[in-house]
Order: structure tokens, then sequence, then C-alpha cells
């Protein structure tokens, strides 16, 4: 019974920050960037999954004389354990190396930034968008963006400030924001230079 209450807490908790995504359970588990919620969540599920099979495992050799039902539910409950913990551990590592943001802010932020590229606009070309969570709701983003010649060192701080408050006010998530002036030939310079030089090291 304390099992059961505590998981369907966590499991609230989950879908009330979960909110109308639109994703499944699993996938909204994969997506969740807080690494105490989602293991509290797996925890006390896997706890109840193993309840669950381990009375099973009991009635089966008790009342239906089955005796290899409690070696097969022991097999079984810690092939639940096994799954949620490459589950998890997977998860944290990924987290932990820097995960990049949801596909959803990524294709935000080119969307917000894309505003900007056009004919008689400002940006001539994005060069990139990196994104790296530091937290759960804490997200690094570095934009390096291309500028036509014909912009005043004003208008590129005016641009700047622009998408910054733009961005920052659609994804509040996005705490720390860089964007990089460089133009598309440097870009792409900086880009081929560690191979080059790794080819000549050869």
């Amino acid at each position: 019974a304390l099992e059961g209450y505590s998981t369907r807490k966590a499991v609230g908790e989950f879908n009330k920050r979960r909110g109308p995504s639109g994703l499944g359970f699993i996938a909204a588990l994969r997506a969740s960037k807080d690494p105490t919620l989602f293991a509290i969540v797996l925890e006390d599920s896997a706890a109840m999954v193993g309840l669950t099979i381990a009375l099973l495992g009991t009635m089966a050799a008790d009342f239906g004389g089955y005796q290899q039902a409690d070696g097969i539910a022991s097999i079984l409950i810690g092939c639940v354990l096994g799954f949620v913990a490459i589950f998890m551990s997977g998860e944290i590592r990924s987290l932990i190396v820097g995960e990049s943001a949801s596909r959803s802010v990524r294709a935000g932020l080119n969307e917000i930034i894309a505003q900007e590229v056009g004919l008689d606009k400002p940006v001539r070309t994005i060069n990139e968008i990196r994104t790296m969570h530091l937290g759960p709701q804490e997200v690094l983003v570095t934009a390096s963006v291309d500028f036509e010649d014909w912009v005043s060192a004003r208008t590129v701080e005016d641009v700047t400030a622009r998408l910054q408050q733009t961005i920052k006010a659609r994804f509040p998530e996005v705490q720390h924001l860089f964007i990089e002036v460089q133009s598309e030939k440097a870009f792409q310079a900086n880009k081929t230079a560690p191979s080059t030089a790794a080819s000549a090291a050869h």
C-alpha cells in the first residue's frame, strides 16, 4: 500500500511537470532533464512491478503447486531491475556529458534567429546553433551568425539584444546565451582546421 501511494504521488508529479506535451510516458522520461524526478518514478514503478511479480510467483507456487514459479519470479524481478539500471545509467550519462536541448527547443531557436535572415535583413546566414543542458531547467546556447557587410556595429548590438530578449522570453530555461558574429568563410575555415591539422600530423 505504501509503495502504491508513493508511486502514485511520483507519477502524478511527473505528469504535472510533463504537461500537455503529447509524449508517451517512456518518451517523456527520456526527454526529462531532471534525474532526481525520473529516478524516483523509475524506482517506485520498478518496486511495484517487482512486488506484483513476487506476489504472482508466490501464489502460483503455494496455490497452484507450480514450485518453479518462485525462481521464475526472481529472474523476472532481476530483469526489471536490470532494465531500470541500464535506462537510468544511459539517461544520466547523457546529462553528465552535456546533453543538448530538446528538438523542439533547437527548432524554436533556429526559427527565431531565421527571422533576421532575408532580403534587407541584417543577418546573411546562421552558421551554427549549439545547445547544452547545465541543469534540469538551465540551458546554454551559443550561436554563430554571419551579418551582412553593410550592417553597422550599432545594428549588430540591436539585433543581438533583440534575439536575446525574444529567445529568453520564449524559452526561460535558456539562461546563458552567446551570439558570435562570424563570417561564413571564417566559420568553415575553423571547422575544417582540426581535421587538416590531424591529417598533417599523420
